[in-house]
């Protein structure tokens, strides 16, 4: 029996990754829409929050983060632990593009950067590039963190690996 197969009998829960089937060009196609069509919904305050470009490192951690925390919980945890934990993430993200869909925000809070000033200002250059300033409210990237760590401390995982906490 080839890998993959005896993979998918092990962990047979790994069919609902097939919703990145859907989501990933869903998403896309709300990202390329154009940006003058969106409603600005930042406040006064927000400008207040200063430009800091070493921001990208976490900012591009948190992808390896949730798909680690996907791994750990599709191999790790029971099958049922892992289907609620997916239910609920895939869920709130569809709930998240239905209402970009039809509510089209943004912001408009990104300051003139010079990407060759260093690593850091031509790394938030490349995802500026691909990342646009919309689709923001509510954030996705908010709501898959809360649910995955209230997956992991559900897990107990914290408990298991105090180092990772």
């Amino acid at each position: 029996m080839n890998t993959i197969k005896r993979f998918v009998r092990m962990y047979p829960q790994v069919w609902t990754l097939s919703y990145f089937a859907l989501y990933l060009p869903w998403f896309a196609l709300l990202e390329s829409r154009s940006t003058r069509d969106c409603l600005i919904i930042q406040l006064p305050v927000d400008r207040l929050i200063p430009f800091c470009e070493y921001f990208v490192i976490p900012y591009l951690l948190w992808f390896p983060y949730v798909g680690a925390a996907l791994a750990y919980l599709l191999l790790k945890r029971p099958r049922e632990e892992y289907y609620r934990f997916a239910g609920v993430l895939f869920g709130g993200m569809t709930v998240c593009l239905v209402l970009y869909t039809f509510f089209y925000t943004g912001l408009n809070l990104r300051p003139t950067i010079d990407p060759e000033k260093n690593i850091f200002t031509w790394l938030v250059s490349q995802v500026w590039a691909v990342d646009t300033s919309t689709n923001v409210c509510p954030s996705i990237h908010v709501y898959a963190t809360l649910t995955i760590q209230a997956a992991l401390t559900r897990s107990g995982v914290d408990e298991r690996h105090p180092a990772l906490y």
